[in-house]
């Protein structure tokens, strides 16, 4: 991209945002995310670059420069009404390496009209993209990222961000993250400026099968809250050895943003964890739970208890693991390879071990944790797992404890998802009933039904109780839920209900780099005129996108 020798329409990908500015209080009176297909050619007789967006075109030669710096070239133009400028970045303002076959460019096109400023910004990555073939499609890779981009409100000053981050893709599994580790902003007009903390940018999403693009979403967080928005990028060079992306966005505030990001790979970068058949690091996991306790005397029941929350799985690359129950009075401790038996179902890891109880003395577990990957014959999960811990002190009492964990969605991140998805999935738990001394073993199937437009939610449990202990299997039937996404997208909660009577509640959250997966706990106490009346279930259930 240094020396252009030839006419080129380059590869490029866009994000923009309509502006109007207060020019007396220097403030935004309103912002949008504007969409739009953006060119950029290069002309090698006149040295000229011609951008369109929104069926304009503006024609950029060495002339129209206005000004250059160690980082950049500014050109302006003079337009009906304003001005339009155009700055291209060679080096990164981050101090990363220059990029080679990429530039993020930024244009701004201002119409002033008495006190009142309209603009168009726009930032965009354009460049030498890369072939199909040369994209890996098996193993990971890391890019340093220079990220740039505007952020506005109404009622307060544009604020310009930039920053530097890690761009990470599983090229088999075809997904990739973005985040930004180091951000300053600073405002547009009168240059006060931050540092640091509560400024960021996040991005997740999935690689192309068939060429070189990759697209998503994004959420970047700063002063004016978090704005969701979609992001598109390509691989550029001849081995797909940099990057370059865009996004844009608005919140319901009323903020919009926009912004690019380019960057080199960097062997041996530090990956994060990008799906649970491939753990190349430690990892907390938060565990949505569904905790069930049984105590019985003299062969009947006399007291059950179901508890929702959460627990903690501190996950080591070495393959084990740190469990932390939703209760103190459940068994914690250290699990490895070691504890590895035998396991009745392959869809499962067991696992017997000896942790320790509330007191701190010794207590055997069983603990059976749900295999991810292609391995799994029932469903073959990415981005979720589950656990099924079990503490029996038969014939007296069992604890057990039902757990989900994986690699969750970022928080905010579905607010820009639009459309609608459905989700097949299973599920486990226990049951039992105290008037009648009857237990069981709880599976069954999830389906989940999502309309990410109207954010909301609603699907079935269809559930089955194997007898324990002599009690005869049971059909629990269909179980009914719908109700609003949360704002954040984490822990949406809607009841259960059984032929129009409430029955329960379901907590769940969404894994995958864009919601792919569902995951949550779930009690149920069963109503009256229904089979098994009276029984209390507890436990957890998992589903894929279809």
């Amino acid at each position: 991209m240094d020396n252009l020798k030839a006419n080129q329409t380059f590869a490029s990908d866009a994000g923009a945002n309509d502006l109007s500015f207060d020019l007396t209080s220097k403030t935004v009176a309103s912002g949008s995310k504007s969409l739009g297909d953006l060119t950029i050619s290069y002309d090698a007789t006149d040295k000229s670059y011609t951008v369109t967006l929104g069926g304009t075109s503006d024609k950029f030669l060495p002339a129209n420069v206005s000004g250059t710096t160690s980082n950049d070239t500014q050109y302006s133009i003079a337009v009906s009404g304003g001005h339009d400028y155009l700055t291209i970045v060679s080096k990164p303002y981050s101090g990363l390496p220059a990029t080679q076959y990429v530039r993020m460019a930024y244009l701004q096109r201002n119409t002033i009209s008495g006190s009142v400023q309209d603009t168009l910004f726009s930032t965009f990555t354009f460049g030498l993209d890369s072939a199909a073939s040369a994209v890996p499609r098996v193993g990971t890779a890391g890019y340093q990222i220079d990220v740039f981009g505007l952020a506005s409100s109404p009622g307060h000053e544009p604020r310009i961000f930039q920053g530097s981050g890690l761009f990470s893709t599983d090229f088999a599994s075809g997904i990739f993250t973005a985040q930004t580790t180091t951000m300053t902003d600073y405002n547009l007009l009168t240059g006060e400026g931050t540092y640091g903390g509560g400024i960021d940018m996040f991005a997740s999403g999935h690689l192309s099968a068939s060429d070189s693009t990759f697209a998503g979403y994004a959420v970047f967080g700063g002063r004016y809250g978090q704005i969701p928005g979609t992001l598109s990028g390509s691989f550029y060079g001849p081995q797909a050895q940099e990057i370059g992306a865009s996004f844009s966005g608005t919140s319901t505030t009323g903020a919009a943003v926009t912004g690019s990001f380019t960057g080199t790979s960097v062997p041996g970068a530090a990956m994060p964890n990008l799906t649970m058949t491939n753990l190349v690091r430690d990892q907390l996991f938060t565990a949505p739970s569904a905790q069930f306790s049984v105590t019985r005397k003299a062969g009947a029941i006399t007291y059950v208890q179901t508890l929702l929350g959460s627990g903690q799985i501190t996950w080591h690359s070495d393959g084990s693991f740190l469990f932390a129950p939703l209760s103190s009075q459940f068994p914690h401790g250290q699990i490895d390879g070691t504890d590895i038996v035998t396991s009745s179902n392959p869809n499962f890891t067991s696992y017997e071990a000896t942790l320790k109880d509330a007191s701190g003395g010794p207590q055997d577990v069983s603990l059976q944790l749900y295999k991810p990957g292609s391995a799994n014959t029932e469903l073959a999960l990415t981005y979720t797992s589950f656990g099924h811990l079990t503490v029996s002190q038969v014939p007296s009492h069992t604890d057990e404890d039902f757990f989900v964990y994986g690699l969750e969605t970022q928080q905010f991140l579905m607010q820009a998802r639009t459309g609608s998805a459905q989700y097949h999935g299973v599920v486990y738990g226990a049951g039992a009933n105290q008037p009648t001394s009857d237990e069981y073993d709880v599976s069954g199937t999830s389906s989940f039904d999502v309309n990410f437009s109207t954010q909301v939610m609603s699907g079935t449990l269809d559930l089955t109780g194997t007898g324990r202990n002599g009690s005869l299997s049971i059909d629990f039937g269909t179980y009914d839920f719908s109700g609003a996404l949360s704002g954040d997208f984490i822990d949406t909660t809607v009841d259960l209900t059984k032929g129009g009577t409430g029955a329960g509640s379901l907590t769940t959250r969404f894994y995958g780099p864009a919601g792919e997966e569902i995951g949550g706990n779930f009690s149920i106490n069963v109503p009256a005129g229904n089979p098994g009346a009276g029984t209390q279930i507890s436990g957890i259930t998992v589903a894929k996108q279809q």
